[in-house]
This record gives structure tokens, sequence and C-alpha cells, in this order.
């Protein structure tokens, strides 16, 4: 039910489920990775990514008790960490948890897009272009991935011409897409950039997001 409230928006309503699930059993992993998703669509990313590391740190010691190597089914956790720590401006990081995602599910689309995403935020546009090139190889109609590639070659070329000239170029690009969050079962289906304005060598998160992956099996 909570992850059904989240779903719908209604993030006040699935929280208060999560709790009551959580007074139930505390220790569950999924119930807590849920709750992780909630806040981080409720835009509340230091809560979720307090939460998403809580998850992963009992993960991590399930796994060193049983004497066995992460799964793959924890690579949306890695994903959402990695989102969590973009948002709060921890690019470094960030970067490191899709890199460790990636490790687990070679194969995602998504996560090659959110780690070109990173790197053009570091300013590393070059390797960004790279990454969205790997995703679209993967997954080659998808059109958020397209659109920030067009931009990031786009602040590329400006760069260069900037090296070739005495003056500095100013220019804005501003690209706008909307696209409605659907349910996604451990890799994101759809994502979400909703009135986003990118800056040509200003590359930024602004308003622009990639939305959590939601639901882990």
């Amino acid at each position: 039910i909570g992850v059904e409230c989240g779903l719908t928006k209604n993030f006040e309503m699935a929280e208060k489920f999560f709790y009551q699930a959580m007074s139930l059993a505390p220790l569950d992993v999924f119930v807590l990775h849920e709750m992780g998703v909630i806040k981080y669509e409720s835009e509340a990313y230091e809560d979720a990514e307090e939460i998403f590391k809580t998850t992963l740190n009992m993960v991590m010691e399930m796994c060193k008790k049983n004497q066995e190597p992460l799964s793959d089914r924890w690579e949306p956790l890695l994903n959402n960490l990695g989102h969590c720590c973009r948002k709060n401006k921890k690019l470094t990081e960030s970067l490191s948890f899709h890199t460790r995602a990636l490790s687990l599910k070679p194969l995602n689309s998504q996560t090659y897009t959110a780690i070109g995403f990173v790197q053009a935020l570091m300013g590393k546009l070059s390797e960004a272009v790279e990454s969205f090139h790997k995703s679209l190889s993967l997954k080659r109609d998808d059109v958020i991935t397209s659109t920030i590639l067009k931009t990031v070659l786009e602040d590329l070329v400006e760069e260069m011409v900037e090296d070739d000239l005495p003056s500095k170029v100013e220019a804005t690009t501003e690209e706008t897409f909307i696209k409605s969050l659907s349910p996604v079962t451990e890799t994101i289906e759809e994502s979400k950039l909703t009135g986003e304005t990118f800056r040509k060598l200003k590359f930024d998160d602004n308003e622009s997001d990639l939305s959590a992956d939601m639901s882990l099996d």
C-alpha cells in the first residue's frame, strides 16, 4: 500500500504505511529502501541519502554474515544512493555508487545515463558523451538520454570554441522535456526531467532529475 501511495504522489500517506510496516519488521531492508524512495521523491534528499546508506550498511552486514557477495538485486539501491549524492552535491561519491551499480548489472542503460549526467556536472564533458553513447547503444530510443547528450555536445563544442577565441562566448540553450513516472521494477523504465534549463558551460542539476528506482522485486 505504501508503494502504491508513493506512485500516486501521496507521500504523507505512503510514509504512514511504511512506518507501520517498520513497526512490525524493523530490520526489513526492503521496507527501509522504499522509505528512502519516498524521501527522495518528496525532495528530502539528505534524509533519503541517510536512509539508503543505512540500508546498504545492513545489506553489507548480511552479506558478510552469510559470506556471500552483494547480489545484483541491490543495484537499484546503489543507483539511488548515486542520485541522492548528486542532489546533495557529492559528485565524486555519486559517481562511485553508480559505478558500483554498473558492476552488478553492466547492461543497464539508465546507469550509463546517470554516470554521464554526473560526469557532465563535474565538467567531464568528453567522458559524459562517451557514457551517453554507451547508454544509447543499449537503448537507442531513449529520448531523455538523447536530449541530455545533445545539450552536452553543445556545451563541448562551445568549450572548444571558447578555447580558440579571445573573448568569452555567452549562450543559453533551453531544453524542456516532461515525462510522468510509471511503476518500475529494478531499473528505471521512465525518468523525469521537468522544467530544466541547461546553460552552456554551466551544465548543472537545477530541477533536472533522474527518478529513484522503486520496488526491488
